[in-house]
């Protein structure tokens, strides 16, 4: 006897009573980005703080790009960021070391 698999259709995730609400109202203010909001209910860590950071600014990618909230735990992990070309890092990591070497007192 061939032993069968049997096939199952992916669970639906449960939402409770206050993330429904959240995702209705995702869903008539800015529904393109409902899919983030779910994935995040669902566990996905880059999906939760892309759906904080659409919460923080009513749903605008373009404000999370220029988002100048320096002081939020999430601002260097905000999606919609341009890169940045390695040469741009490697200059802004340089000026970083030389500003932290200018205020360091000599030993």
């Amino acid at each position: 006897m061939k032993n069968e698999t049997l096939k199952r259709k992916p669970e639906q995730p449960v939402f409770d009573a206050k993330q429904q609400e959240m995702l209705q109202q995702v869903a008539e203010d800015f529904p393109s980005k409902l899919n983030h909001f779910k994935k995040a209910y669902g566990g996905s860590l880059r999906s939760a703080i892309n759906a904080k950071c659409l919460e923080c600014v009513w749903g605008e990618t373009k404000a999370i790009r220029e988002c100048k909230a320096t002081a939020c735990p999430l601002y260097a992990l905000r999606p919609y960021q341009e890169a940045r070309s390695n040469s741009e890092k490697t200059n802004a990591q340089c000026a970083e070391v030389e500003a932290s070497n200018e205020q360091a007192p000599n030993v």
